[in-house]
């Protein structure tokens, strides 16, 4: 394992700590003296000063990354996925951070489905076999669709009622050890999950219904863009309202950018 601080610094953020950002980004908790861990920063604007910060403590933090490389592939391993062929991520989008530090992770490529994608996802292609496709990126006439505008809405009920998967550890039971993941404490979307399952359930529905009447291949056909996105058209101009009730359930985590729950 080796220091790579692009995920650290990468992406932008509002105001937070070198520590927040640490946990929020990379789950590097560790209690160290340095009082520049609880300096308030912003990136873009201060990449340099962080960049020089974190060099000091380079050390530090590869080492616990070589911890959670060690538990996260013995987990993969457990579930028989490390080795696996034909893995994918999906994701609503943008850049494929996931992917391309899962790939890191396992050491070889996987296929990637978002809904959008900038010009960034490419990137996931510098590891063999590795792939991604969207149905709108950023080179297509409708890049500020409505998935974009409202991305914030999407996210936030396409969660789990387990929430983030911030670690992985080692959980004795009997005389045996397996490693388990580690849950971010669970946020409003995971308190409001039953209201947010209804939302699954409807989709499920949806897709149901349309199998049945106009059969399997109804799936395998390509839409033009307009079609697809005119529910989410209607609700971006305001042709559907949602009630206050409907709203309040549904947040998007953001700590990676310190936005908290939106």
């Amino acid at each position: 394992i080796k220091y790579d601080d692009k995920l650290i610094l990468g992406s932008p953020t509002s105001d937070t700590t070198i520590a927040a950002l640490l946990s929020s980004r990379i789950g590097f908790e560790l209690n160290l003296p340095e009082d520049f861990l609880n300096n308030v920063i912003n990136l873009p604007r201060d990449t340099t000063y962080v960049a020089d910060c974190l060099d000091k403590i380079r050390n530090a933090i590869v080492l616990d990354g070589a911890d959670k490389l060690k538990h996260m592939t013995r987990y993969l391993d457990e579930i028989e996925l490390l080795y696996q062929e034909g893995l994918a991520v999906v994701d609503v989008g943008y850049s494929g951070t996931i992917q391309k530090a899962f790939q890191k992770i396992i050491n070889r490529g996987v296929t990637g489905y978002y809904m959008s994608t900038t010009t960034a996802i490419a990137d996931v292609k510098k590891t063999p076999g590795g792939k991604a496709f969207a149905y709108f990126n950023d080179n297509h006439p409708s890049r500020h669709c409505a998935v974009d505008v409202l991305s914030p809405l999407l996210e936030s009920f396409m969660t789990a009622p387990c929430g983030q998967v911030i670690n992985y550890k080692p959980v004795k039971s009997g005389n045996s050890e397996r490693v388990e993941p580690v849950y971010k404490q669970e946020g409003i979307a995971q308190r409001n999950f039953e209201y947010i399952s209804k939302i699954h359930k409807g989709i499920e529905s949806y897709l149901l219904d349309m199998i049945h009447i106009y059969g399997p291949d109804v799936m395998k056909k390509s839409y033009p863009a307009e079609q697809s996105l005119a529910v989410l058209n209607a609700v971006m101009n305001n042709k559907i309202i949602f009630s206050s009730d409907f709203l309040e359930k549904l947040y998007m985590e953001d700590d990676f950018c310190a936005s908290g729950e939106v």
